[in-house]
């Protein structure tokens, strides 16, 4: 008995020894991981109660689009401006753009002297009252193929399956298009994401992973550096982006910089400024002025040269927190004549044209 005792020890020693450094490796390591995601939800949990100051606003905004920017390649610049008037609260909204200039014309079996770049003009009104999502989409365009056509349309939406309003109405995205979300969603991640008001852009939402890095300068403004890394549904990375929130800005990102891992991990292939900024009242801030980069890659994984693409600068022309709103801005939409509507309510959907009796069967979902 004293012997099988003593055996019994020395097992339960050798057992000790062989786990004792598993969890002491693991431990720091959970412990580390915990204090992340601490920091994480506190920062989130910061955004919130900086994101509450802007959900009532009126803003207009201004974009001038080049493609490349500047003077470079002036045989193939684009360039267009849009003029945007957004109106929010809560989680109604009224969005209208207005784009005209130049725009570069994309075939897939391009013709011998074909035209490349087309002169028109696009109009966009959009609009959720909280049940009901209506959009209206006019363009006039030059034709591709006879000089002095013109290619015009008018397309109509109303449904009760909303979409999510675009960024430009949310200044902690303004720099970044996707997802249409607020940026504490963003960085809580896909379930977060999935379950916020409103029908995404794409149908599978990418996985999110974030944390804070550390804190650094930017303009002059002490910032919070934070890294998200988008994921596959199978965990495999193929962007990651390195936001700087200014702290005494709101949080708002002064700066974001954005790697897409199919064509380089050194290289942006984007990169994203606050250039100027407006202080709306006590503490309350909004960018004035911004620029987005976006870099052809392209061209730097065929031949090596890296240059800019194309150049979104934005102006806020006006912006007003808590303006009077009245309730119809964001329900009354009357289609123009000859529009054709696309609506859906309770599953069941059908087409017509404004004008016109017919009215085509309900197409299933």
């Amino acid at each position: 008995m004293i012997k099988l005792s003593a055996c019994r020890g020395i097992i339960f020693v050798w057992l000790m020894l062989f786990l004792l450094p598993v969890s002491l490796s693991a431990a720091p390591q959970q412990d580390k991981q915990s204090a992340q995601d601490q920091e994480l939800q506190a920062l989130i949990s910061e955004l919130e109660q900086n994101e509450a100051f802007y959900t009532e606003l009126k803003l207009k905004l201004h974009e001038n689009y080049q493609q490349p920017p500047g003077k470079a390649h002036p045989k193939w610049k684009v360039e267009n401006e849009t003029e945007y008037s957004i109106l929010v609260q809560g989680e109604k909204f009224r969005q209208e753009e207005i784009t005209a200039g130049k725009f570069r014309l994309h075939t897939q079996n391009p013709q011998k002297n074909q035209r490349h770049f087309l002169e028109g003009m696009n109009t966009t009104l959009t609009l959720f009252d909280g049940t009901t999502y209506r959009r209206f989409h006019e363009f006039d365009h030059e034709s591709p193929g006879a000089v002095g056509q013109r290619n015009q349309n008018k397309l109509g939406e109303i449904s009760d399956l909303p979409k999510r309003m675009e960024n430009y109405g949310r200044p902690h995205m303004l720099l970044e298009s996707s997802p249409h979300v607020p940026l504490s969603i963003f960085l809580s991640g896909k379930k977060a994401m999935v379950h916020y008001p409103g029908l995404p852009v794409h149908p599978k939402p990418f996985q999110v992973k974030a944390w804070i890095e550390g804190t650094g300068e930017i303009q002059g403004l002490k910032c919070t550096q934070v890294v998200v890394e988008r994921l596959n549904d199978s965990g495999v990375r193929f962007s990651k982006q390195i936001l700087w929130l200014a702290q005494e800005r709101n949080l708002i990102p002064v700066k974001i910089v954005t790697y897409h891992d199919q064509f380089s991990r050194e290289k942006p292939i984007k990169e994203a400024f606050v250039d100027e900024w407006q202080q709306l009242g006590a503490g309350v801030w909004f960018p004035r002025q911004a620029h987005i980069d976006r870099y052809n890659l392209f061209l730097f994984k065929y031949n090596g040269s890296y240059e800019i693409d194309w150049r979104r600068q934005y102006t806020v022309q006006q912006i007003t927190l808590h303006p009077k709103v009245q309730q119809q801005d964001f329900s009354v939409l009357m289609f123009p004549q000859g529009t054709t509507v696309r609506s859906r309510f309770n599953h069941q959907q059908r087409k017509y044209i404004v004008g016109e009796e017919k009215i085509r069967p309900a197409e299933k979902e």
